[in-house]
């Protein structure tokens, strides 16, 4: 995920690389000036000695839709084994699932009855004619 952040400004072909973007927080990390420092925060595991190269390699199409499905969705980025893991202890159980209420099974049963009087002042058409009432 940091990956993807941070190539942003190179992936809008905004710069040749993604460290000359002045205001992302890899050229502010590169710096490491105080001041620079203070306005970033720790990341939870270190950075790899070659970030800075990893970051201006192009992502694959595949995994630009894996950081945007799970920004969508709201749902961990990882590996499967970890995103299950971290899904299971954060109780995300939903945010791997698709949005809004699950679709019901359709078991070919029609849900249009036909409504009939068993007295009535009115003449009611046959059930079999064009003149009936269906009502869902």
């Amino acid at each position: 995920m940091a990956r993807y952040v941070e190539r942003n400004a190179l992936r809008a072909n905004l710069v040749q690389r993604a460290e000359q973007w002045r205001w992302g927080s890899l050229s502010r990390w590169l710096r490491a000036s105080a001041e620079d420092q203070v306005l970033l925060s720790a990341w939870p595991l270190p950075r790899k000695a070659s970030w800075v190269d990893h970051v201006n390699r192009p992502q694959t199409e595949a995994e630009l839709t894996a950081v945007r499905r799970s920004v969508e969705r709201g749902s961990p980025f990882g590996s499967d084994a970890w995103s299950k893991r971290t899904i299971r202890r954060l109780g995300l159980e939903s945010t791997p699932r698709p949005p809004g209420r699950p679709k019901k099974p359709k078991n070919g049963s029609s849900h249009l009855f036909l409504l009939t009087f068993s007295s009535s002042p009115f003449p009611l058409p046959d059930p079999g004619s064009a003149e009936s009432v269906n009502v869902v």
